[in-house]
């Protein structure tokens, strides 16, 4: 992964929305060495749900700006929805196939 995180680091920008602690993605990505290529992390220390946490993220971007929002839970791509992002289901988290 960290191949193609570095790769696709050089055209898109990459953040983290997630219900787990800030503090432990942080250590991963950086245990990975992947931790420069995201712009930002919004964990469960802000208290929101996960659309209004990509919306905060969007507000912050150039209106020009696309984007995808990649997730691996059902609710995951729900709360997508509620935004103006696409998403992208995958199958290596939570849920099944």
């Amino acid at each position: 992964m960290k191949n193609i995180i570095e790769k696709l680091s050089k055209n898109f920008e990459f953040y983290i929305v997630s219900g787990n602690l800030k503090k432990v993605i942080q250590e991963t990505l950086t245990q990975n060495e992947i931790d420069s290529y995201f712009s930002g992390i919004w964990g469960r220390e802000e208290i929101m749900s996960k659309s209004e946490k990509i919306k905060e993220i969007l507000e912050t971007l150039p209106t020009e700006n696309e984007g995808f929002y990649i997730g691996d839970t059902s609710s995951d791509i729900l709360e997508a929805k509620k935004t103006k992002l696409s998403s992208i289901a995958v199958t290596w988290g939570f849920h099944s196939k």
